[in-house]
C-alpha cells in the first residue's frame, strides 16, 4: 500500500498529470491512497471520500460526486473558478 499525503500541492497541474499517469501504470493492481484538497488530483481516482471536520460526508466517483452537487462539487467549482484569470474563489 502506498499513501501520498497532499504530495502534489507544490507542483503545477501538468507535472501532476504526468506523475499520476506514471503512478497509475506502475501501481496497477495495488492500493494507493491519495490525500488531497485538489480536485485535479482526485478526478483520477476510483473512489473519493469527502471529509468535513473529520466526518465522512460523501463518497463516490468524481462524476457521481459532481452530480450530487454537495461539498465536492462546491470545491470543484471554487477551484475551477479560481483558475480563470481575474476571478478569485469566494471562501465562506
Amino acid at each position: 500500500m502506498l499513501i501520498l499525503d497532499d504530495c502534489f500541492s507544490a507542483v503545477d497541474t501538468e507535472t501532476e498529470d504526468h506523475i499520476l499517469s506514471r503512478l497509475k501504470r506502475l501501481r496497477t493492481g495495488k492500493t494507493t491512497i491519495l490525500v488531497s484538497h485538489r480536485v485535479s488530483t482526485l478526478r483520477h481516482t476510483d473512489r473519493i471520500f469527502v471529509l468535513d471536520a473529520g466526518r465522512l460526508m460523501e463518497s463516490g466517483s468524481h462524476d457521481a460526486l459532481l452530480a450530487q452537487g454537495g461539498l465536492y462539487a462546491e470545491l470543484e467549482r471554487l477551484q475551477t473558478q479560481g483558475q480563470r484569470p481575474g476571478l478569485e474563489p469566494e471562501l465562506a
